[in-house]
């Protein structure tokens, strides 16, 4: 939705200012309707997991005329948009809820790591799905316009800074593939059971990551521009 405002203060001075509001929210089915239990693929490929994106903007512009020669047009805007992935169980679970001692970050609440097998569905969501990335725009456009005898000069700038707050820490709530590496029958392979080593807590692999904070790259553009329109005669114009 938008909300916009024109107003006039002379003949001289015009103002509009606008805001823009935009959410859109998706929500991946699950195999189980546990909210902390997950189950399926991948993030990636409609793993469970919910995706949620505010975005704003701000618009401001303000035309001054100096006189019947000479205007002024200025541009002001800011933007941002906040996408956020949770996994299963975010805010809910953490590792040291399932009786996983020993991490660092036990105590927060990231979610049900993500449990795979061979023969059943996984528990939990992909080990990437956890992701946020806070994104700024700050902007300053103006334009000036002159008239003087056959030139019509139009000269200004812009000036934008960029920020991006990236964070993906994949997987900070560990990882887990289960096999029938160790339930197999001694001299006998492919004889055990996933699901076994599971309550065995035999795992195959672990995964598990620490990252201190989200990715910051920032970025200023600057740019200026200069035209001229001579009105060489009635049916010619050079720009």
């Amino acid at each position: 939705w938008h909300a916009k405002v024109d107003h006039n203060f002379s003949e001289r001075d015009k103002l509009m200012a606008r805001y823009s509001r935009y959410q859109s929210d998706e929500i991946s089915p699950a195999a189980f309707p546990d909210p902390r239990a997950g189950g399926g693929g991948g993030a990636a490929s409609g793993a469970p997991a919910i995706t949620d994106n505010p975005s704003h903007q701000v618009v401001v512009n303000q035309v001054h005329i100096f006189g019947p020669r000479t205007m002024n047009d200025l541009h002001l805007s800011w933007w941002q948009t906040y996408p956020r992935r949770t996994p299963a169980g975010w805010g809910v679970v953490g590792t040291e809820d399932l009786g996983i001692r020993g991490m660092p970050n036990g105590r927060e609440k990231l979610g049900t790591p993500q449990f795979s097998f061979t023969n059943f569905s996984t528990l939990g969501s992909d080990m990437g799905a956890l992701w946020m990335e806070l994104q700024n725009s700050y902007s300053i456009v103006n334009m000036t316009s002159l008239i003087r005898g056959r030139h019509n000069f139009r000269f200004g700038g812009e000036a934008r800074k960029i920020r991006t707050d990236s964070f993906q820490p994949n997987p900070s709530n560990t990882s887990w593939t289960f096999s029938n590496v160790f339930t197999d029958q001694r001299t006998f392979a492919a004889t055990g059971f996933d699901y076994a080593g599971f309550l065995l807590g035999l795992p195959r692999t672990f995964a598990y990551r620490i990252m201190p904070g989200p990715f910051k790259p920032r970025s200023s553009i600057y740019a200026l521009f200069l035209q001229d329109d001579i009105r060489v005669s009635r049916k010619l114009t050079l720009n």
